[in-house]
């Protein structure tokens, strides 16, 4: 990646200028996303190595499949500027990579992340988009009304003797998380994010995932009528804002649409990724 003269203590001058210009759009809009964007910023500046692709940057903490797909536009959006070869994939391989993922091939790194179907995180994603179509993307729920929400999409109690809904505060020990742990993998994958510690809310990244995962569902019957009419309403705010494109003045380029899969093989990679 080349260096832009901004950032010289960083070794990721351009990553570190675009996810700062979008991390002030992001806080000067109050956006959902501003804290997923500080997460980025913070890893680009404290890493100490230079990175060639917009996808390697994956492996830094708070930087997840969304992000990665801006940079990578953006990238190559500045190499056609500066008369530069676009080496960078297009964001469509996210897609590939779900493919690649479910048959076995391609490189773990490269891998979009699908939480195991019916694990802890697999129900957290689908509770924390039910959160976002009742409540609006700027509400962040706390644990005790997001389990309820999510428990139907797993079979792993939330706490040790059953659901947290019948056991969860009962006396005679202390609870043991389960189900719950799985929200540790959403974080840590950019997927949610938490306010004051103990209040949750989906990211973009998570909610283009859980859209994903929602089309899965549907394809195969397991969403019930109220939970099917629920989730329409935000896919169908998702898919007008994929089509409306980016803001007047961005050099992104339109958005990359959400793809509501109904294959074989992104349900089937719910069974080959980590919970």
């Amino acid at each position: 990646m080349a260096d832009d003269g901004d950032g010289e203590a960083c070794a990721n001058p351009l990553f570190l200028k675009w996810v700062g210009e979008w991390l002030a759009e992001a806080r000067r809009r109050n956006a959902q996303g501003q804290h997923a964007l500080k997460r980025a910023y913070e890893s680009l500046q404290r890493h100490p190595d230079r990175i060639e692709r917009a996808q390697d940057a994956m492996k830094l903490p708070g930087i997840g499949q969304g992000t990665a797909d801006r940079l990578a536009k953006r990238l190559a959006s500045w190499q056609r500027e500066n008369g530069i070869a676009v080496a960078e994939p297009a964001p469509a391989a996210a897609a590939a990579a779900v493919e690649a993922g479910a048959t076995g091939r391609g490189a773990q790194s490269n891998r979009l992340y699908v939480p195991r179907y019916r694990s802890g995180a697999f129900a957290l994603l689908l509770g924390l988009l039910k959160t976002r179509c009742l409540y609006g993307p700027d509400y962040y729920i706390p644990k005790g009304e997001l389990v309820p929400l999510s428990e139907q999409y797993t079979d792993t109690p939330f706490h040790v003797g059953g659901s947290s809904s019948r056991g969860g505060g009962h006396a005679g020990g202390p609870m043991v998380h389960t189900a719950w742990s799985g929200m540790k993998t959403l974080e840590t994958k950019s997927l949610a994010e938490r306010q004051s510690g103990v209040k949750f809310s989906l990211t973009d990244e998570g909610l283009d995932i859980a859209l994903k995962v929602v089309g899965v569902l549907r394809a195969r019957g397991e969403l019930s009528d109220d939970d099917s009419r629920l989730f329409a309403d935000v896919e169908r705010g998702r898919a007008a804002d994929a089509a409306a494109g980016p803001p007047p003045g961005s050099d992104e380029g339109p958005g990359r649409p959400v793809a509501l899969s109904r294959s074989p093989s992104l349900a089937g990679s719910f069974s080959r990724q980590s919970s």
